[in-house]
């Protein structure tokens, strides 16, 4: 009876989305100690960005990306590093 209920809990999208949101904070966590060691201290924005993403694989990308950058703002994007479409800017 209890291992039954336990293998419903497991199931349940309550509990899936639970452990979501944990391996999404483990990550974060992740790419913030070792962004800080190897980046500087982040951001007011960087760390909003950082926690405004809830995809996992684009978070774990993120993490892999770490090894190549030199900035916040360049493994994330921002300022102009990769967030513009290609073409001319309106004037």
């Amino acid at each position: 009876m209890l291992f039954q209920a336990v293998l419903n809990m497991r199931e349940s999208v309550t509990y899936q989305a639970i452990l979501k949101e944990g391996r999404l904070e483990e990550v974060r966590n992740v790419l913030l100690l070792q962004g800080r060691d190897r980046l500087g201290v982040p951001s007011a924005k960087i760390i909003a960005l950082l926690f405004a993403e809830t995809d996992l694989g684009r978070l774990e990308a993120l993490a892999i990306r770490l090894l190549r950058v030199k900035t916040w703002e360049k493994l994330l994007g921002v300022n102009g590093t990769a967030r513009h479409p290609r073409g001319r800017r309106k004037a």
